[in-house]
């Protein structure tokens, strides 16, 4: 008799795989910039990145576009590791979470649409704190001045929402704790480790995610785990 064929079980069984799926864009996005042509570069400098509002050179119909693009570029292997690894981990919950107020509510949904909507809004809510820092700090509008890209406001707001689903209000304020911290820490130490942080996109990533988490994701709804058992 013919033995049933073996199951073969993936190295990496993630619990959700949207997470999985919007790292491997930016790994592919940051290996096409490796490579990518001077034109392409040039492009993605104008669109992508996140200028000073009302930048010398560009219109505020130019800017527009990097408000959502930036969070798909990164600074290096290390920035990029860093976002992916919170946005698959907490990522995780967050999905976790909205699908079982999705169920409580009587509206089973996969919780795939409200991890999207809070990693974008805290892009967007992120670039847009931003801006307003760069603003009222009197940021240089010339050729010289400060610029960011990264996912970090999105990953940001899914670490809010991570914290809510692991433990509720008092998860996330803890969570908002030891974030503030780190971007504190990093901030006074940039004289020494060269590291420009964005921090004010981090904290508006974040903030976003605290108001948004509550209305798309069921709190103490899961434990902390990023694969399948």
């Amino acid at each position: 008799m013919a033995k049933p064929p073996l199951n073969k079980e993936p190295m990496f069984n993630f619990a959700e795989p949207a997470p999985v799926y919007l790292v491997g864009v930016f790994i592919a996005m940051h290996l096409l910039m490796m490579f990518a042509p001077q034109w392409l570069n040039a492009f993605m400098a104008k669109y992508a990145v996140l200028h000073v509002w009302g930048r010398l050179g560009l219109s505020h119909a130019e800017q527009v576009p990097s408000l959502i693009l930036h969070g798909f570029l990164h600074g290096g292997w290390m920035h990029l590791f860093s976002n992916g690894f919170m946005i698959i981990a907490l990522g995780i919950a967050a999905i976790r979470g909205a699908r079982l107020l999705s169920m409580r509510k009587g509206r089973p949904r996969s919780g795939t649409s409200a991890f999207f909507i809070l990693f974008f809004a805290g892009v967007i809510i992120g670039g847009l704190a931003q801006w307003g820092y760069w603003r009222l700090s009197g940021a240089s509008l010339g050729f010289d001045a400060p610029r960011a890209i990264g996912a970090s406001g999105g990953a940001s707001a899914l670490f809010a929402a991570g914290g809510w689903a692991l433990g509720g209000v008092k998860q996330m304020f803890k969570f908002a704790a030891v974030w503030a911290l780190i971007n504190l820490l990093i901030v006074l130490s940039a004289k020494y480790t060269g590291i420009n942080l964005a921090w004010a996109a981090h904290l508006g990533g974040f903030f976003a995610g605290m108001i948004i988490a509550p209305m798309l994701v069921e709190a103490n709804a899961t434990r902390f785990s990023i694969l399948k058992r």
